[in-house]
């Protein structure tokens, strides 16, 4: 209690890139085991043949879409339980994160039923081949059968964040996700004594390491060795913090639902070149998601920072804060841009035999090494706007700008041409102009205004002042 006493008032006080660092690099931690599970997951069901690999990465949208739901209440529960723990409140602070754990718990259940009942028709409405059609579900099925427990997991962690402890998260993943490890290979592949199971042992690991994780939280918090206690009167169901947690969670989660369904729309077009291009997409989202995953840990740092600081009133820290992990991310995410474009042929060989396959998703990764910046920008710029619970704004930013990948996609594959290439292109370009635009509101300082909610008095106590809703 001592250590997470102390890191609040480093978020509050202390050496900004310091702390910045000190919160990030569990999140890293935790998202670099995350992705490398995917990414040995998919290097793994490669070794099956392209159908396999092309039916992990049909569910896979589907499954990141899970992220964007469970997201309405994860990143408002975050942003709140740091704005109400930096103003000193945190009674308030616990009420919200309870009231998180119910929310997450009913979306997550939803959306696993959801995906055992419809997953099939979204399979075949993606283009997907019959045989491709019926390995993603048997996958995608028993993923969702353990969709509640990892909706809590998920919730859990973003509760802790918004307490400022990011090392919980990192330790109790970390024991998860090493048990997936050594699992994946042994089921997928059928190594003795464990049965041939193919992808539908990547399920099987997935499911025993996110419980495991969820077993290790339960007895950290019936030790009370963390800020957070379950409290069984808060668990009852409170309207009105839920509402408010939703106006901070929808809009940012509308992006992401919006960004997965364009993906999937984008998918049908990528599908009338071939099962090869459906692999390669594949395998590039696999080597771009470690990009992917070190954004949005600066950006889940941002949401902290920005919520904590807002929270006590320390206006000029939080955009300094955020200024500060805009450039560190910016040069972080040029390199990686430049690792994408000169060994793009040797990142795809990694996962798949198929030479077809290698060079689309060499290509994959050449064009997008291109935007890697601007996708680093934009994502910790959003993680700024959810700390302050200004999100509505961004929101209309981004849906436009992700709905227009369609009509540019086809435009460039088609009559222009360029082949799945142009899908690419469409990609790249529209990530620049998201961040150019995010870029701008950002300037213009609006997202400063806090949303913190609090209830009764109109006040936030002796730590900070009115600070009313922004729409």
């Amino acid at each position: 209690m001592e250590t997470q006493n102390s890191m609040q008032q480093q978020i509050l006080k202390g050496s900004l890139t310091r702390v910045i660092m000190l919160l990030v690099i569990p999140i890293l931690g935790s998202h670099f085991l995350e992705t490398a599970w995917h990414f040995l997951n998919g290097f793994w069901v490669g070794r099956l043949g392209p159908v396999s690999f092309a039916a992990v990465n049909v569910s896979s949208f589907f499954i990141w879409m899970s992220y964007a739901f469970m997201g309405i209440m994860n990143t408002g529960t975050t942003a709140l339980v740091a704005q109400y723990d930096g103003a000193g409140q945190s009674d308030r602070a616990g009420k919200v994160a309870h009231q998180g754990l119910i929310g997450a718990s009913i979306i997550s259940l939803a959306y696993s039923l959801v995906l055992i009942f419809m997953g099939k028709t979204f399979f075949t409405l993606m283009g997907a081949a019959p045989e491709v059609v019926s390995e993603a579900y048997r996958y995608t099925f028993l993923v969702a059968l353990f969709g509640v427990p990892f909706g809590i997991m998920e919730s859990l962690c973003s509760i802790l964040r918004g307490y400022g402890d990011t090392r919980t998260p990192l330790s109790a993943l970390t024991w998860g996700f090493l048990i997936t490890f050594v699992l994946d290979p042994f089921l997928i592949l059928g190594i003795k004594p464990f049965p041939h199971l193919g992808i539908a042992g990547g399920a099987i690991a997935a499911n025993t390491g996110f419980m495991v994780t969820l077993i290790i939280f339960f007895v950290l918090v019936r030790r009370r060795v963390l800020r957070f206690r379950f409290e069984g009167r808060s668990l009852v169901p409170d309207l009105h913090l839920l509402k408010n947690i939703v106006s901070v969670g929808l809009p940012p989660s509308m992006t992401s639902i919006v960004f997965s369904v364009v993906y999937i729309l984008l998918t049908t077009i990528i599908a009338k070149f071939g099962t090869e291009a459906m692999a390669a997409i594949g395998i590039g989202h696999r080597i771009e998601s470690f990009s992917f995953m070190i954004c949005l840990g600066f950006s889940l740092t941002a949401v902290t920072m920005i919520g904590q600081n807002l929270g006590a009133g320390n206006v000029k820290r939080a955009e300094k804060a955020s200024w500060i992990i805009v450039g560190i991310i910016s040069v972080i995410t040029t390199a990686i841009g430049v690792l994408f474009y000169v060994f793009c042929d040797p990142l795809a060989a990694l996962f798949i035999n198929d030479m077809a396959t290698q060079r689309i998703a060499a290509s994959y990764l050449r064009i997008v090494s291109l935007c890697q910046v601007f996708m680093g920008i934009a994502i910790v710029m959003d993680g700024a706007f959810s700390g302050s619970g200004n999100t509505i704004v961004p929101m209309l930013i981004t849906i436009p700008v992700t709905f227009l990948r369609i009509p540019l996609a086809w435009y460039l594959a088609f009559p222009m041409a360029m082949g799945v290439d142009g899908v690419w292109w469409a990609i790249t370009i529209l990530v620049a102009v998201r961040a150019l635009f995010s870029s701008v509101w950002f300037v213009l300082g609006r997202w400063k205004k806090s949303r913190f909610i609090h209830e009764g008095e109109g006040h936030l106590g002796e730590r900070g002042e009115l600070l009313k809703e922004y729409r």
